[in-house]
């Protein structure tokens, strides 16, 4: 099954791009998959659960230390399937390189849960969304030490990760200022890429996903020292992680709720932040 899943997914993302002008764009797949791959199949029975995690995920060890605490809340035995994306997650990076199709033949088939996802204002009728299990900040980094983000001069540039909210709120707020008192901003493909820049010094600061810095400073001890500046000067939301599940089985979302619930009360989702490095040490 999980072969079929595979090989449909990668003939349908190749007629979607084919024929779309802008790769972003997909057809609704329900025109594309066949009638009996729509068919849900997977339902939950007997005492294990089942929770999909992308493996090329900087989250993936951290949702396996999760699946693990869920199901020993739920009293359930638990089974990992490993989703390998045809396109991997760049290093230091969470995103799930899955477009909606793959997510929804995931549910229906492969897992009761895929974890990984990004909380949305709204989501397709065919996905359900749990609570938040972890909440991920955006922080200011430059290679001087600052008390504030207005201490960078305004010729200097910051990098941000194309697509990123910390890149949307730099925009905004710069659209707000005079043109001479923006700071140039660059925009580059990764998190790797632009600490990379950051380090060898062609950018003076960089708006940064804080378990991406924390990832590449154990990676490269030799780096130049960074600093992350305290605050910022406009508001960027969290990134904010929730299970994928399906929207029809009412007691087992139920449950995850609950369960996920019952670990952020015991503070079991605040140690397994910090232990993987995705919070500050004294979040």
């Amino acid at each position: 099954m999980r072969f079929l899943i595979r090989s449909t997914m990668a003939a349908i993302l190749a007629i979607t791009i084919g024929s779309s002008p802008a790769v972003a764009q997909y057809r609704d797949f329900m025109d594309e998959l066949p009638e009996h791959m729509l068919r849900i199949t997977r339902r939950v029975t007997g005492d294990e659960i089942a929770f999909c995690i992308n493996t090329t995920s900087m989250l993936a060890d951290f949702e396996r230390a999760l699946a693990q605490e869920l199901a020993d809340t739920l009293l359930l035995r638990f089974e990992v399937v490993d989703v390998n994306p045809v396109t991997p997650t760049d290093k230091y990076d969470f995103r799930l390189p899955l477009i909606d199709g793959e997510i929804y033949l995931f549910l229906a088939h492969e897992c009761d849960a895929l974890m990984g996802l990004t909380e949305a204002a709204d989501y397709p009728e065919w996905l359900h969304a749990s609570p938040a299990y972890l909440a991920t900040d955006t922080v200011f980094v430059t290679r001087s030490q600052m008390t504030s983000m207005n201490e960078l001069p305004r010729s200097a540039s910051i990098g941000v990760r194309l697509f990123s909210l910390a890149g949307g709120a730099l925009t905004n707020y710069l659209r707000v200022l005079p043109e001479a008192s923006r700071w140039t901003q660059l925009l580059y493909p990764s998190h790797e890429f632009i600490l990379d820049r950051l380090a060898d010094g062609t950018i003076d600061a960089a708006l940064i996903w804080r378990p991406a810095l924390t990832a590449y400073l154990a990676d490269h001890p030799d780096a130049p020292d960074v600093h992350v500046v305290p605050g910022l000067t406009f508001p960027v939301a969290q990134t904010r992680f929730v299970l994928g599940l399906r929207p029809r089985e009412d007691f087992l979302n139920l449950s995850l709720a609950q369960a996920i619930e019952s670990l952020r009360e015991q503070g079991v989702l605040d140690r397994l932040a910090r232990e993987y490095g995705l919070v500050a040490p004294d979040q």
